[in-house]
């Protein structure tokens, strides 16, 4: 597995590639992950690197020169694959693709592509072809979504595609393991009506329409509090958003949260949004794992239409399906689920029994892993290794 974004890193193709490497080792195969160490300190990934995990571990230097990043990237690649007779690479971030395109044109071993949906809105028309031709190159392409699907028939001619919705890790997301009253009395939130997003302060998540719809809803629910839990590069606006709107009292911008302390959050709140847009460079949410988390929490969530969401909700089940980009329809969402706890509750237990039932990470492994045993055995032949 060759990838660009990995744990303790935060982000959504970190978790699905630790997933997928945990879950198919797992299932008997030995794999090996190659990952980067973006974003967090040495002292973090170490100490993570040293768990017991059921998959090798390598990951690429830190470089602050680009031209030097490239190439030692290109470097320990072809080291690690000249060391070890792999029969398969699997993909899970688009710009890691072309060490796949590179080593299955110089070996010949099958490569598999996940799309996550952003990859196929690039605007930039170099990297735009890059991806097609790396996509297009692949033995297969896996996709999360529908929507994703026919981002990616619209711009890639690859007949070998195939849909795996994402799902959520349940061993550690389970509201039967947690006494969601204790949680509140310990975070000195009792009473509160809490609102959650989780996920990285980007211009795509859409936080600011949810702050812009505590505006008009304080009103209503005084004890009203969105908690934002995540760290990125919108964090100074979204300070100020808050500030000029007088609602210190009423959002918090938590940071960053490990892993094992997400699942607190989740019990904390009453509702769980998403209110993802289309940012100024084509990034769009191609899934949403964080909703899947959040239904196996027993929690309803709200996300937004024309994304890939569409697949993580169905609207009216486990939660509701609003516009993009729509402040009106986000308070008339978060009033419908507040004003109606039992509705709310009855749509986070379908969520859960949901999840549980299709949407695990176990479920996506299993078709996962089926379909990588469907490529080794139609697959390419792969050129003979010589030292």
């Amino acid at each position: 597995m060759i990838t660009f974004e990995f744990p303790p890193q935060p982000g959504g193709v970190g978790t699905y590639s630790y997933q997928l490497a945990k879950h198919l080792s797992r299932l008997g195969n030995t794999v090996t992950v190659l990952a980067n160490t973006n974003y967090m300190s040495e002292t973090c990934i170490a100490d993570f690197d040293l768990r017991d995990h059921p998959f090798q571990i390598i990951r690429y230097r830190r470089y602050r020169n680009k031209l030097a990043k490239i190439f030692h990237r290109i470097w320990l690649t072809w080291k690690v694959f000249r060391r070890k007779k792999f029969d398969l690479l699997f993909i899970p971030y688009a710009h890691a693709g072309i060490l796949g395109w590179g080593l299955q044109k110089l070996y010949g071993i099958p490569y598999v592509m996940m799309g996550h949906g952003s990859e196929f809105l690039y605007r930039n028309p170099v990297l735009a072809k890059v991806i097609k031709m790396i996509f297009e190159g692949a033995n297969l392409v896996l996709v999360n979504s529908h929507y994703t699907a026919q981002l990616v028939q619209k711009r890639i001619t690859n007949r070998n595609l195939m849909i795996i919705p994402l799902g959520a890790d349940d061993e550690i997301y389970d509201y039967k393991k947690y006494s969601f009253g204790d949680i509140k009395s310990r975070y000195n939130v009792s009473g509160r009506k809490i609102i959650l997003t989780v996920g990285s302060l980007s211009e795509r998540k859409g936080h600011r329409f949810v702050i812009e719809a505590i505006k008009f809803l304080k009103a209503d629910f005084p004890e009203i509090l969105y908690l934002i839990v995540g760290r990125g590069s919108q964090e100074n606006q979204l300070q100020q958003l808050i500030a000029v709107n007088n609602l210190e009292e009423h959002v918090r911008l938590i940071g960053f949260v490990p892993t094992e302390k997400l699942p607190e959050y989740y019990a904390l709140c009453d509702v769980f949004i998403l209110n993802s847009t289309i940012d100024h460079k084509g990034d769009v949410e191609g899934f949403g794992i964080v909703l899947i988390e959040a239904n196996l929490m027993g929690k309803p969530v709200i996300g937004t239409r024309d994304s890939g969401m569409e697949e993580a909700i169905e609207h009216g089940k486990n939660g509701l399906l609003i516009p993009m980009n729509n402040i009106e329809a986000t308070v008339w969402a978060l009033r419908e689920l507040l004003a109606n706890p039992v509705k709310a509750q009855e749509m986070g237990e379908y969520g859960y029994r949901r999840a549980k039932r299709e949407m695990t990470w176990k479920k996506v492994a299993e078709k996962t892993n089926r379909a990588l045993k469907e490529v080794l055995t139609n697959g390419a032949r792969r050129k003979t290794l010589t030292s």
